[in-house]
């Protein structure tokens, strides 16, 4: 009988003390035991690493890495750069698996002969997940193109841009790391991990559980935020200039302006972040040259947000442009 592949799981861990425990154990209570967990205790200032030492004493599958406090890209990164398994995952440190969770998405990804798989998930609050009403996972392969059509056309349901929720061919990650000490560095990265993949399998089942908190909303934006925000879509359009996806490249500066713009609405009274989403929507417009063009334009940006068009008419009076 083959041996079964090793699936390193990389769990950044931040002071997490509330609900580290119930993540741990629905890791460790897998149907698919060969596992490798890598909890990166990221400087954590309560008992989270004392809860890891308790678990790694009792399961030697986990393995606690303790560094300083360098936010979750670092503690990432760390972990990959540790793992030894031929697929890797990544959970966040207060969600939740199904028990069948790896063992769907290692079956779903060989079988497909994928580069990764994911699945379906669902955000709960306090109320504990209903493992029971989960059944066999239906399932859905895509190319990497598709893939890529969908993503940058604004269809997230099954290419959801966080790495959590997936399980990737560990070569995926070769040579590439998340960016550190970044508001959305899960936005900066996926681009990469779809360009490097030629075939995608979706499992529409909901397996993974995504814990809701208040802590990364609009509310808690900063303008080191916004500008970390404006970096992502100006690097992405870069990288998918340089491999010749203008198509994308079109798609995303268009996304960037409706961010702008929502940004311009919803922060009117911060006048640092207000007025640099001016600049960066007037920027955008203006690379429109000709009037159809920016009549198309404002088109796509409507079918994307229909209630931003009325302030994109006002900015495009304001400016003159």
């Amino acid at each position: 009988m083959a041996e079964k592949p090793l699936i390193s799981v990389i769990l950044p861990v931040y002071n997490a003390e509330s609900y580290l425990a119930e993540s741990l154990d629905s890791l460790l209570n897998q149907s698919y035991q060969e596992l490798e967990i890598l909890a990166v205790n990221d400087g954590s200032t309560d008992q989270s690493l004392a809860i890891l030492e308790a678990y790694a004493k009792a399961d030697a599958r986990l393995r606690v890495i303790s560094q300083k406090n360098r936010g979750q890209g670092s503690a990432r990164n760390q972990g990959l750069d540790e793992a030894q398994g031929a697929y890797i995952s990544f959970v966040d440190s207060d969600d939740l698996l199904a028990p069948q969770y790896f063992e769907a998405l290692l079956s779903a990804l060989v079988e497909s002969q994928a580069d990764f798989s994911t699945s379906a998930y669902e955000k709960f609050k306090e109320t504990k997940p209903d493992f029971s009403r989960i059944g066999k996972p239906a399932r859905e392969l895509f190319t990497g193109d598709e893939a890529e059509r969908r993503f940058y056309a604004g269809d997230r349901v099954p290419f959801y841009i966080m790495p959590w929720g997936k399980l990737f061919k560990a070569d995926i990650f070769e040579g590439l790391r998340f960016p550190e000490g970044r508001f959305v560095e899960d936005e900066f990265i996926a681009p990469y991990f779809l360009d490097r993949a030629d075939r995608i399998v979706y499992l529409g089942e909901k397996l993974y559980f995504y814990r809701e908190n208040d802590a990364g909303t609009m509310a808690s934006y900063s303008l080191a935020n916004v500008k970390d925000a404006f970096e992502m879509f100006e690097g992405r359009m870069a990288f998918l200039q340089d491999r010749s996806k203008t198509r994308f490249v079109e798609q995303t500066r268009d996304q960037y302006a409706t961010y702008c713009l929502s940004l311009r609405v919803d922060y009117s009274k911060q006048a640092e972040i207000a007025e640099l989403a001016d600049q960066k929507f007037r920027e955008l417009f203006k690379e429109k040259q000709g009037f159809r063009t920016k009549i198309r334009w404002m088109g796509r940006v409507y079918l994307l947000n229909q209630g931003l068009f009325i302030g994109l008419m006002k900015l495009a009076k304001r400016f003159g442009i």
